[in-house]
């Protein structure tokens, strides 16, 4: 990798540290008021507004979504992420993936020590059973295709191609989320939750791969 390309990234993810300061301590925040109340004012307007849209199709999507960002069908393709990344020689981004495979999982566990009950709006007959917040699948999708959006706008030199996937890549984060509520398996505050965590997660995960690509670990 040259040193402008070098160079390239780390302006791209250049960032106010009194702002990421600020992010972290807002995330930390609506942790602990997470574990203090079962919902937060609006969130249960918010999510019978999102099934207010109820179509068969909707359903059928978001069901998608809900087997997307599973466990076993998460953890088999982060897998796959982290070996095809090493044996293509991107070793940083196999490793910054794996490290991202570790976060989600510590996200998820927070769920155990906040232990905030389920909504109890599900559409289909039966829903996950572990706490509600933060949402599991919404920090997969963001951690997961929030780095996955970094790699297309270093890899992808074509303009329209890498705007195209970029784009299409935020709105599975943001669909994945939106499903989570309208299929009432959590509330709009687990799913923000979810978010706060994995763009933590995902700018973290930036610094680290643009220290080691600086320092000259092959990509």
């Amino acid at each position: 990798m040259s040193q402008h390309k070098m160079a390239y990234i780390s302006a791209k993810t250049h960032w106010n540290p009194w702002g990421h300061l600020l992010v972290i301590a807002l995330t930390i925040l609506i942790f602990i008021l997470a574990a203090a109340f079962p919902k937060f004012p609006g969130d249960q307007w918010a999510l019978l507004e999102f099934q207010e849209f109820q179509a068969a199709w909707l359903t059928t999507s978001s069901q998608g979504l809900s087997y997307l960002g599973g466990s076993i069908t998460a953890a088999a393709v982060s897998l796959a992420a982290i070996i095809a990344l090493w044996l293509t020689n991107r070793r940083t981004d196999s490793l910054m993936a794996l490290l991202g495979g570790f976060l989600i999982v510590a996200g998820i566990s927070l769920k155990l020590l906040i232990d905030r009950p389920r909504p109890d709006y599900f559409l289909v007959a039966s829903g996950p059973h572990l706490s509600s917040f933060p949402s599991g699948h919404t920090i997969f999708a963001t951690i997961f295709f929030g780095f996955a959006i970094v790699l297309v706008g270093d890899w992808v030199q074509r303009p329209s191609a890498r705007r195209s996937l970029q784009a299409g890549l935020i709105l599975l984060i943001l669909a994945m989320g939106a499903s989570r509520v309208y299929l009432g398996f959590h509330w709009p505050s687990d799913v923000l939750g979810g978010y706060l965590y994995g763009a933590l997660a995902v700018v973290e995960l930036i610094w680290i791969r643009n220290r080691l690509v600086n320092r000259g670990t092959p990509n």
